[in-house]
């Protein structure tokens, strides 16, 4: 979409037009749904699924039934639609925090890995370390290398998350087979948190299975 902007072929000057028509598309089906929704009271009430997508990506909805919910990732970050949302009332004032390495700590707390434990608590990265994992890279090279940095960063997240071995392959541009060889060096370097994380992948994927049947 970027090379797209920046070309000024009468191709690109017409998929522009096309890219803006669906954008407003989108936009105008997100405000009727806002304006149903304060017609019918106003409270918005969403709900996120983290797993159980055929993407294994994160859905959400709410706000309204078939055909009127409303995803909350989706709403846009213009001041237009993120004003429709009064989050406090005047004279108050709402704050907002997050988590550093929320899912990661979590993980090393559950299951108990003393190999990962030790390495998170000498300070280093998380997301660093699993480089040598998912493509046997050295922690030191990795942080060096910001485009494998960040390929792993999208494996870890889809990993905790119960991402199969094909979503794996897919962010990380390798073949399937690689992600045998990656759980053979996660088994490894971090046995607990490679059995933890296989029970997940089962549940999930009996989860998929289950769910998809007619």
């Amino acid at each position: 979409e970027t090379l797209i902007r920046q070309a000024t072929e009468p191709v690109a000057i017409l998929a522009k037009k096309i890219l803006a028509a669906r954008r407003a598309e989108i936009r105008l089906r997100i405000l009727k749904r806002l304006e149903l929704l304060y017609l019918n009271g106003g409270a918005f009430h969403p709900d996120f699924r983290i797993i159980g997508t055929k993407s294994n990506r994160m859905s959400g909805g709410g706000g309204g039934g078939s055909g009127e919910s409303i995803n909350p990732q989706g709403i846009p970050a213009e001041p237009e639609f993120r004003s429709l949302f009064i989050m406090s009332e005047q004279g108050e004032q709402l704050d907002g925090g997050d988590f550093i390495s929320f899912e990661v700590a979590i993980l090393a707390a559950v299951f108990g890995d003393v190999n990962l434990t030790r390495e998170l608590k000498s300070g280093k990265k998380f997301h660093a370390l699993m480089a040598k994992v998912w493509l046997g890279v050295d922690y030191e090279e990795v942080l060096r290398d910001k485009t494998k940095y960040d390929k792993v960063k999208q494996a870890d997240f889809a990993w905790m998350y119960g991402g199969q071995p094909g979503k794996l392959a897919e962010v990380l541009d390798v073949e399937q087979a690689e992600i045998l060889k990656a759980n053979d060096r996660l088994e490894e370097l971090f046995p607990l948190a490679w059995l933890g994380m296989l029970a997940v992948v089962c549940v999930v994927g009996i989860y998929n299975a289950v769910t998809r049947l007619p």
